[in-house]
């Protein structure tokens, strides 16, 4: 069973160092993957976090995250510009589970300028519900990373 972790604790376990560059951070209505997936009411207030993020200054993958407002009512873009679970268990929460679903695709124009490699390039997307001590879903992560640099592990057991 793999740990859950940030993508700044996975880069700094991998020996590189981790950065971010953002594309947006605004408060937003749930799209209707986001109010399934966060279980909140259509229209809900949620932050969307869009990111380059970053090993060693290269760009490793696209990720928007949308969070639930209510949870997380004084969230500011200098709470999450270095690690979003940071300020998830600075605000007194604990993180417990994710669920995750992969889908190995190719990148658009805008997807593979932004990473830095040729339109078409192999990709792998990553959706990922993550979920509180509560049980309540905090986040939803819509991640597009790099088919050349970047490797999942999985540990499985029976």
């Amino acid at each position: 069973m793999k740990d859950l972790t940030s993508f700044t604790e996975e880069m700094r376990e991998r020996g590189f160092s981790p950065g971010s560059h953002f594309l947006a951070f605004e408060e937003v209505s749930a799209p209707s993957e986001v109010t399934i997936q966060l279980s909140v009411a259509e229209g809900a207030k949620v932050v969307q976090i869009k990111r380059v993020r970053l090993a060693n200054e290269e760009p490793m993958c696209i990720e928007t995250v949308w969070i639930p407002r209510s949870l997380f009512p004084t969230l500011k873009k200098t709470d999450v510009e270095s690690s979003f679970y940071s300020a998830v268990e600075r605000a007194g929460f604990e993180i417990v589970s994710a669920e995750q679903s992969f889908e190995a695709s190719v990148a658009t124009r805008q997807e593979a300028k932004r990473l830095g490699i040729s339109e078409g390039s192999v990709v792998m997307r990553m959706k990922q519900t993550s979920y509180l001590e509560t049980g309540e879903a905090f986040e939803f992560v819509d991640s597009v990373y790099r088919g050349d640099r970047y490797t999942f592990f999985q540990t499985l057991s029976r």
